[in-house]
């Protein structure tokens, strides 16, 4: 049996709950002697000894994905005395979801990415199945911000527009990077394939589009509307 040795962090990992949608949850892991990493549990079970070492930020961390828990959403949103019966009856009410509890739960995945942005907590995708977790299942963290730039090309038949987005001055490409993944919708922040970045000034609704084409085009007759759209 390979000898281990507790990581230093606790690392954060992308899960992606049938109900609540994308989350971020903080998980007690150790590192082994070939460099993987195993998940051993949900760092809200740690022991008091645990806690007792960890650091600041990774205390934050469990603190504030503890507020999006089935239980803790379940206690403020519902009179329901049961998870499944809270999840079951949420799954029917999308509207609900949509309107008030995700954007809780995004606020507070906004703290933690803050966390994550500053360095102090590494950001982890979790294989199907598995526990262990290589080198190239951690996420790379952009920690600036993109700047984003609409062009607007029109003639007597067409409009369109693209989207152009740069980080720290360099160009890059929406559509070429999969799967594309939005873990918060305002401000934006977008898992792009491996690479995190974050949209402060755009909602994601408006750039999912581009991560499909480079541009969107629109028949003339339409212009006057898509002109108070934008």
């Amino acid at each position: 049996m390979k000898q281990r040795t507790t990581i230093g962090q606790v690392i954060i990992v992308l899960t992606e709950h049938p109900v609540l949608g994308a989350l971020l949850i903080p998980y007690i892991a150790e590192k082994q002697d070939d460099e993987t990493v195993c998940l051993i549990e949900q760092a809200f079970h740690a022991s008091p000894e645990a806690v007792s070492r960890m650091s600041d930020a990774e205390r934050e961390a469990i603190d504030i994905a503890s507020h999006y828990t089935e239980k803790y959403l379940m206690s403020v949103y519902s009179r329901e005395e049961t998870v499944s019966r809270f999840l079951h009856k949420l799954s029917e009410d999308t509207d609900r979801f949509k309107n008030n509890i995700r954007p809780f739960i995004e606020k507070k995945l906004l703290e933690i990415l803050e966390l994550i942005k500053k360095g102090n907590l590494p950001f982890y995708q979790k294989p199907p199945g598995s526990k262990i977790l290589y080198a190239h299942h951690a996420y790379h963290v952009h920690p600036h911000d993109v700047e984003n730039r609409f062009t607007f090309h029109i003639d007597e038949k067409t409009f369109r527009y693209e989207l152009q987005c740069f980080y720290e001055g360099q160009s890059f490409s929406l559509t070429e990077q999969k799967p594309v993944i939005v873990l918060t919708s305002s401000p934006s922040s977008l898992l792009l394939g491996m690479e995190l970045y974050f949209f402060p000034h755009i909602e994601s609704t408006r750039i999912l589009p581009f991560t499909k084409r480079n541009q969107l085009v629109q028949i003339y007759r339409r212009l006057k509307s898509i002109l108070i759209i934008l």
